[in-house]
């Protein structure tokens, strides 16, 4: 049972990575402002890679790019003529499909390992109907017992 859940933290932990992927993004003024995106790379053209947290488009014409610096929390402006490149998280869905197939694939599995021999993972047990043995499992009787010998 605990190597069981520590497959499925695994793969919880597999499927939210997938989801996403850091991609360049083309223009950093319109995908600010229509992504709202909590958290962007920026490197400025003196080649200065910036960690941006909430960052905002301010200014009359929209020229200045905002947020809080990543390691020190520094609220900053960066005037977007200055913004070389931007990266940012996007939804990857190729790679979101694979995992969610892949989880479907494994789940049918385990559920058919499970499953195979009355849900007991295998084990020769029975759970007594009308709730005798407080749903616990019990070992079952011969077969000839249960009447389901072969004739």
């Amino acid at each position: 049972m605990n190597n069981l859940c520590i497959a499925a933290g695994l793969g919880l932990l597999a499927i939210v990575a997938a989801c996403t992927s850091t991609a360049t993004v083309g223009y950093p003024a319109e995908y600010v402002s229509m992504r709202s995106p909590g958290h962007v790379w920026v490197t400025t053209t003196d080649k200065n890679v910036v960690e941006l947290y909430n960052p905002q488009i301010k200014g009359d014409s929209g020229d200045t790019l905002v947020g809080f610096a990543g390691k020190t929390g520094a609220y900053l402006e960066i005037p977007v003529s200055s913004v070389q490149m931007m990266k940012a998280k996007e939804a990857n869905t190729g790679k979101t499909m694979l995992v969610v197939g892949a989880a479907a694939i494994g789940s049918a599995l385990l559920l058919t390992t499970v499953m195979g021999n009355g849900g007991t993972g295998g084990a020769n047990v029975c759970f007594p109907p009308g709730g005798l043995n407080q749903g616990l499992p019990v070992p079952c009787p011969p077969a000839s017992a249960r009447g389901l010998d072969q004739q």
